[in-house]
């Protein structure tokens, strides 16, 4: 989510945002906590996944500082350690901490 003022970009957001992550991972979670509902087999890559997910955030986007790094790009430190209003959605989701 790229911040625009008079179609000038302020704070570009190139990489991976913590936000679309932190979202990507309470998707699955929600999914998993709802498949009983949906009278659907829990599949089991999914655990898989959400596992790397949850490990992957946690070495990617919390930093050294122990707050939320704001966007990391692949193959490309540093990462942003930049404090920004998104990154509360990331804090928000119920399932992402």
């Amino acid at each position: 989510m790229d911040a625009r003022v008079n179609g000038y970009i302020v704070t570009p957001q190139i990489g991976c945002p913590v936000e679309v992550n932190a979202l990507w991972y309470n998707a699955i979670c929600i999914y998993q906590y709802f498949t009983p509902e949906l009278k659907t087999e829990n599949d089991p890559s999914l655990n898989l996944l959400a596992g790397a997910i949850r490990s992957s955030f946690q070495l990617y986007f919390v930093n050294y500082g122990r707050y939320l790094t704001d966007v990391v790009i692949p193959n490309d430190p540093p990462p942003d350690t930049s404090i920004r209003p998104n990154q509360l959605y990331a804090l928000a989701f119920p399932l992402a901490r």
